[in-house]
């Protein structure tokens, strides 16, 4: 591969100078862009939106401008993601975010589309830090739990290392759990799983199949029972609904 540098913005998977380069000479804004993210300020991220830097477009050395533009969003998503992950928003969504974001990237076909992309990614992994993870406790022992079950949501999780996670033994961490939540482990576990379910349906285009695998449930069907208990409706129903009141993000 061509230019490698160990400046912090740049990839060396890339072989466009240029776009290194407009990144290097543009790190204040970025860094500004990125810490609104993290605050999930959307105010900023607005306001950084307005004050894009000059020379996005500039003539790129390699004389595609397509592609060019592609390169410097292709940094932009991944450096949005890693923000948001930063300030709470969960891994598992923003790594699908990433993935449909950069799909519809190389699919487009004119710079303003990509530009207009990029913008909306910006809003976008922004919204997913305000979304609260999990429900309010007060025992910090339980908040530790809790952390490590919503981070491991798509691998099998144990009592024992929840209650190893709290410090506690099995029997008193499963009376504090639900003392603290209000839900058994086991509910909990269901309830975390639909609620990054639903935040996945709203704001991706991922399959039905492909969420209930990511999530750790045993197949799509079961998905869907579990989130007709818990919601009261159907996953593609649901979607159906976000997306009509927001809007398809794509």
């Amino acid at each position: 591969m061509g230019h490698t540098t160990n400046h912090p913005l740049s990839f060396q998977f890339l072989d466009d100078e240029a776009a290194i380069q407009w990144l290097a000479e543009n790190e204040t804004h970025m860094q500004t862009l990125l810490s609104c993210v993290t605050r999930g300020d959307l105010e900023g991220v607005e306001a950084a939106i307005s004050q894009v830097p000059q020379g996005i477009l500039a003539e790129p050395l390699a004389g595609d401008i397509l592609r060019h533009t592609k390169n410097l969003v292709i940094i932009l998503i991944h450096l949005l993601k890693q923000a948001a992950i930063a300030g709470g928003a969960h891994h598992l969504l923003c790594g699908q975010l990433e993935a449909r974001f950069l799909q519809h990237i190389e699919e487009s076909r004119a710079v303003p589309e990509v530009c207009r992309l990029a913008d909306e990614a910006k809003r976008t992994f922004c919204r997913q830090v305000a979304v609260p993870r999990g429900r309010a406790v007060s025992d910090p022992r339980i908040q530790r739990a809790i952390r490590y079950l919503e981070d491991h949501l798509n691998q099998k999780i144990t009592l024992q290392q929840l209650a190893a996670q709290a410090g506690l033994s099995r029997e008193y961490f499963c009376t504090l759990f639900h003392q603290q939540t209000g839900k058994t482990v086991f509910a909990y576990l269901r309830w975390a799983r639909v609620q990054l379910a639903k935040e996945m349906l709203a704001t991706t285009e991922t399959s039905l199949a492909a969420i209930a695998s990511l999530l750790g449930f045993s197949s799509q069907s079961h998905f869907q029972r579990v989130f007709r208990e818990v919601e009261g409706g159907t996953p593609f129903l649901y979607r159906r609904r976000a997306w009509r009141e927001q809007g398809s993000l794509f």
